[in-house]
């Protein structure tokens, strides 16, 4: 991509790519040229209502996406069956050798022991003042059968 003169290597803000995600990019720029892209971005932008976001609002917006974030939410225990990315893992399908490979497999023919899974806390049930907020790894209930 050429923006203002400067070539520009893209690539997506989020682990993988999927067509039917909504389309985002991330800029991988020459420092020199940096303040230059920016500039022409913002301008080309004013015509669709561009505007900024803070680092911190989009780790919060990503929720209603379900961008998963490393640290957060994921970490290197977790394993891609165990967030719904199996189908990321194309090396199952054609047989290549990784390291983990068995353990995905059994996944794969046996199933996860734990899924990871957004809530959405509804605030008509859900006193965010004085209800506990579910931070991972809690116990939670559904038709009064416990799991974690």
């Amino acid at each position: 991509y050429q923006v203002h003169g400067h070539r520009l290597r893209p690539g997506y803000p989020h682990h993988e790519y999927d067509p039917h995600w909504e389309l985002g990019y991330v800029f991988y720029i020459p420092n020199e040229f940096a303040i230059h892209v920016y500039d022409a971005i913002i301008e080309a932008g004013k015509e669709f209502g561009l505007k900024h976001c803070g680092y911190y609002a989009q780790r919060a917006v990503r929720i209603e996406k379900f961008y998963a974030f490393w640290g957060q939410d994921l970490d290197s225990y977790t394993t891609p069956m165990e967030w719904w990315q199996g189908f990321q893992v194309v090396s199952m399908k054609y047989r290549h050798s990784f390291i983990g490979r068995e353990a995905l497999q059994e996944q794969v023919d046996v199933g996860v022991k734990k899924l990871f899974v957004m809530l959405l806390l509804d605030p008509v049930d859900h006193n965010t003042d004085l209800d506990p907020w579910p931070w991972g790894e809690n116990p939670s209930n559904r038709d009064d059968k416990s799991f974690k």
